[in-house]
C-alpha cells in the first residue's frame, strides 16, 4: 500500500483546530478532545437509539425466520468469524456483502439481516459479514478477518451460483472504514489463487478513512490505536488498488467531521485516478441512512441496486 506523505492531513483543520485546547484526561488517561468527542461519539447525540437498535434486532429475527434458505457460513477459525449468507432464487445474481459499524467494538451480524430483505427481493444475494471486536481483537486483527470473508465469498460464490465479480461492499460507520480499507488489499497475498481485484464496487457510509483524529476521544480507550496502526489502517492514506466504482455515502444531517472525513478521503483517491461519487442521503443521522438504505423507495437504495448492476471486469486488475 502506497501512503501519501502529507503529515498535515491528520490533523484537525478549520473549526477543529479551534476546539484543539479544550482537552481532559478520562479514566483511563486518554486524552480528550471535546470537540471531536462530540463530533464523532454520535450515539451519544442520539435519543432513543436502544430502541431503534431494538428495532433492528426484531425485524432481522422476523426475517430469519421467513427465510429458510438462508445460510451460516464460517469464513475463518475465529469465533465470529462468521457470516450470515441470503441467496436470491435467480442464479448467477450480484452479491451485496454487508459491513456493520459500532466502532470495531460492539454490533453483531445478526442485527442486520433485515437489510437482506429488499435486495433479495429484488435479485440480489447478501452476505452480512461478522467479525471480531476490540478489545479482544486488534483493529489490524478486524482488518484481516474482514479480508479472510471476502476472499471465501470470492471463492465460494460460483459453487453457490452467485457472480463472483459483482460483489459490493456496503459498510457503516465502523463498516465503511473496512470496506474502503478493503479497496487497498493486495488479495494474492490473502490466499493463494486469488486475483489482482475481487471486488466490484465499494459504497462506504458515514465511514472513517482518517483514524487519528479518534485518538483524541472514548471511542479510542478499546481499540488501543498506536502509531503504526493508525498510519496503515486509514485507508484515506493508501492507494486503492482497483478501479472500480466507489460511492461516499453521508447522511443529511450527519456531523461536519463525517463530512470532512468523505472529503479528505475523496481528495486523496482522486490523486490516484478514483472517482468517487458523493451521495448525500437528506434528512437522515447517523443511525437512520441505516433505514433508508433498507427502504426500495430510497435514492440510497437504488444506488446500491445500480452498483450491483455495474460488470467491472473479469477478475483482472482493474487498474
Amino acid at each position: 500500500m502506497d501512503r501519501i506523505n502529507d503529515p498535515c492531513s491528520v490533523r484537525a483543520t478549520g473549526r477543529a483546530r479551534a476546539f484543539v485546547q479544550n482537552r481532559s484526561l478520562n479514566m483511563a488517561g486518554i486524552r480528550i478532545d471535546s470537540f471531536f468527542e462530540e463530533q464523532y461519539n454520535v450515539a451519544a447525540r442520539r435519543d432513543g437509539l436502544e430502541d431503534v437498535m431494538g428495532q433492528w434486532n426484531e425485524r432481522s429475527r422476523i426475517y430469519r425466520v421467513s427465510s429458510p434458505d438462508y445460510l451460516k457460513c464460517r469464513y475463518g477459525p475465529g469465533e465470529r468469524e462468521m457470516l450470515d449468507l441470503f441467496p436470491s432464487a435467480r442464479k448467477g445474481a450480484s452479491i451485496i456483502v454487508y459491513i456493520h459499524g459500532g466502532y470495531w467494538q460492539r454490533g453483531d451480524r445478526s442485527m442486520y439481516s433485515f437489510l437482506a430483505g429488499p435486495f433479495v427481493s429484488s435479485g440480489l444475494n447478501v452476505a452480512v459479514l461478522g467479525y471480531p471486536l476490540c478489545p479482544a481483537a486488534t483493529l489490524s486483527e478486524i482488518v484481516e478477518s474482514i479480508r479472510r470473508s471476502i476472499a471465501w465469498l470470492w471463492q465460494n460464490a460460483r459453487k453457490m451460483d452467485m457472480d463472483a465479480d459483482r460483489m459490493v461492499l456496503i459498510g457503516h460507520s465502523a463498516g465503511g472504514h473496512l470496506a474502503t480499507v478493503a479497496l487497498t488489499t493486495r488479495w494474492p497475498a490473502v490466499a493463494p489463487g486469488l486475483p489482482d481485484s475481487i471486488l466490484g464496487a465499494v459504497m462506504a457510509i458515514s465511514g472513517l478513512y482518517l483514524l487519528e483524529p479518534l485518538r483524541s476521544t472514548t471511542i479510542a480507550t478499546p481499540l488501543n490505536l498506536d502509531d503504526n496502526e493508525v498510519g496503515l489502517l486509514s485507508p484515506a492514506l493508501h492507494e486503492p488498488l482497483a478501479d472500480i466504482p466507489v460511492a461516499v455515502v453521508l447522511g443529511g444531517a450527519e456531523t461536519g467531521e463525517f463530512f470532512r472525513q468523505a472529503d479528505i478521503l475523496e481528495d486523496r483517491w482522486r490523486r490516484f485516478g478514483m472517482n468517487p461519487v458523493r451521495h448525500v442521503e437528506p434528512d437522515v443521522d447517523h443511525f437512520d441512512v441505516i433505514n433508508r438504505l433498507a427502504s426500495p423507495e430510497s435514492a440510497l437504495f437504488q444506488l446500491a441496486v445500480e452498483l450491483a448492476a455495474t460488470k467491472t471486469g473479469d477478475g483482472s486488475d482493474n487498474r
